[in-house]
């Protein structure tokens, strides 16, 4: 496998691409999970999206986010076998993503991956302008010019 480039224009990342493991989407499958969780986009079509802040409620979808097994004031895992869990109301699990599942595939998928901020200007026809590169290579990350990661490549 080669690169992974990433670009991104605000103060968010997206890493949460691996499917859950757990709760309710690992029990009985995606097709349940979006017709329970999911809202009408039209086309008889149902979508699940939506910004998920630990601990709060995400009004839209009625899922509170939450990672068992992480202690936030000593900000360690002190539970490997935890998750991060999308939690109802009445405190079920809707979907999981166990720790260990999370370490094996962000190793696998961003073992090399560069993340570029970007700015955009969408006067006429669209523009872009990159900055500093963010790298993640074996286990840390630093910032580096664009020269000095594309010679990594």
């Amino acid at each position: 496998m080669g690169w992974e480039m990433k670009a991104y224009s605000g103060s968010r990342i997206t890493l949460m691409t691996p499917e859950p493991d757990g709760g309710m989407y690992g029990d009985e499958g995606v097709k349940a999970f979006v017709r329970k969780f999911g809202a009408p986009s039209g086309n008889d079509t149902l979508y699940f999206t939506g910004t998920h802040r630990a601990n709060n409620r995400n009004a839209k979808t009625g899922l509170t986010l939450t990672v068992r097994g992480f202690n936030p004031a000593r900000k360690v895992i002190e539970d490997v076998g935890g998750a991060v869990e999308l939690l109802t109301d009445a405190g079920r699990c809707a979907a999981a993503w166990s720790f260990g599942d999370l370490m094996i595939g962000w190793n696998k998928k961003h073992a090399q991956a560069a993340y570029v901020p970007y700015e955009s200007e969408k006067v006429g026809e669209p523009a872009y302008r990159f900055s500093a590169l963010h790298c993640w290579v074996r286990e840390r990350i630093s910032t580096v010019i664009w020269s000095r990661c594309a010679r990594a490549w």
